[in-house]
C-alpha cells in the first residue's frame, strides 16, 4: 500500500487575508473589492465581509467570466468605485491590487485574467496612493503565486 503525502501549502492568500482582516476590529464591516476580481473568491470561507465584484459592478463572490462586464478599467475607475461603494454603505472599503504600483513608472496597459485590462498611469497611482493607506503586503509562498497589496480607502 502506497501513501501520499500532501503537504498543507496554500494555493490562495485568501485564509491569510482573512486573519489580517480580523485582527483589525476597524474592517469588521469593510467592503472588499479586489482587482482583478477574482481575488475575493475564496474570502466567504474566511471572513462574513461583503465583497464586490469591480467588473461586474455588483456584490458578490463568485465572478462570471463574461464579456458582459468592464474588461477595461483604469485605477482612476477602481478609486471612483471605492469612494462610491464607502458614501453608499457608509462601511469602511478595502481594495486589493495585484499589481504593485510603487512599481511602475510609466503608462501601461495591462493583461489580466480572461481578456481584462487595467491601465495605470503615474497621475492615477498618485491620487490612489493619496487617497488610500498600505497595510498590508502579501508576497509570494511555496506553492502559489498569488500575491497583492491590501489598500484601505481614507
Amino acid at each position: 500500500v502506497h501513501q501520499a503525502f500532501i503537504a498543507e501549502i496554500p494555493l490562495s492568500r485568501s485564509k491569510d487575508l482573512g486573519a489580517f482582516i480580523q485582527s483589525r476590529p476597524d474592517l469588521k464591516e469593510a467592503v472588499i473589492m479586489a482587482d482583478p476580481d477574482y481575488l475575493v473568491e475564496a474570502l466567504p470561507y474566511y471572513v462574513p465581509n461583503r465583497t464586490y465584484l469591480l467588473r461586474e459592478e455588483r456584490f458578490g463572490a463568485i465572478v462570471r467570466y463574461t464579456r458582459n462586464a468592464r474588461l477595461s478599467l483604469s485605477l482612476a475607475d477602481i478609486l471612483q468605485t471605492a469612494h462610491r461603494l464607502q458614501q453608499s454603505e457608509h462601511v469602511p472599503v478595502v481594495i486589493l491590487l495585484s499589481q504593485r504600483l510603487d512599481q511602475i513608472t510609466a503608462p501601461v496597459s495591462l493583461r489580466e485574467s480572461y481578456v481584462w485590462r487595467l491601465s495605470l498611469t503615474p497621475e492615477d497611482i498618485s491620487a490612489f496612493q493619496s487617497a488610500t493607506s498600505l497595510v498590508k503586503r502579501f508576497g509570494t509562498v511555496a506553492g502559489s503565486d498569488e500575491t497583492f497589496d491590501v489598500y484601505v480607502l481614507k
